[in-house]
């Protein structure tokens, strides 16, 4: 069983503790945990290909504003955002990051949901999806949100190509 590393950006520290936790009940995940910010901009940069997730506060005393996902994605981490916060329009805002989720502090169900996520995500690595569409632009668009909640993908531009992808590669859905 590979070990995979996920990061936790949160600043309370009851928060953290439960979270941190339920990641290492897992077996297989290791958490790694930043207070701040900056504490997880340093662990970015210090080590670019280390983190297969994240799960996120968004509300950080030194970003308040959501900074971190775009500092999490654009290292190439898949996020959860995991918030106190709630709103339609925060919650729109996170998803047109492409964010895998967007989770609610509500109770203990809530961490295991979100670490439950990562679980998924590291299932969805085995699995490889057919794109089909004689749009390259929506070929791509498609292919790169899948590549977001870790699926590997082939792609055709129509039928009979996709036809000639399925016979090459029976593993594919």
């Amino acid at each position: 069983m590979n070990m995979v590393k996920i990061l936790i950006v949160e600043d309370s520290r009851s928060q953290s503790g439960m979270i941190v936790n339920e990641v290492r009940s897992r077996g297989n995940l290791i958490p790694v945990l930043a207070e701040s910010f900056s504490q997880a901009k340093g662990l970015l940069e210090a080590n670019p290909e280390t983190f297969f997730a994240a799960l996120l506060d968004i509300n950080l005393p030194d970003a308040p504003h959501g900074e971190i996902v775009d500092l999490v994605m654009g290292h190439g981490v898949a996020s959860i955002v995991f918030t106190g916060e709630f709103s339609d329009e925060l919650r729109e805002r996170m998803i047109a990051k492409r964010v895998v989720d967007y989770v609610v502090k509500e109770n203990a169900s809530s961490i295991v949901h979100v670490v439950s996520q990562v679980e998924r995500l590291i299932r969805n690595q085995e699995i490889k999806v057919l794109v089909v569409d004689d749009s390259r632009s929506a070929r791509k668009m498609i292919i790169e949100m899948l590549k977001m909640h870790k699926f590997k993908t082939v792609e055709a531009e129509d039928g009979v190509v996709a036809m000639e992808v399925l016979a090459q590669n029976p593993d594919v859905l």
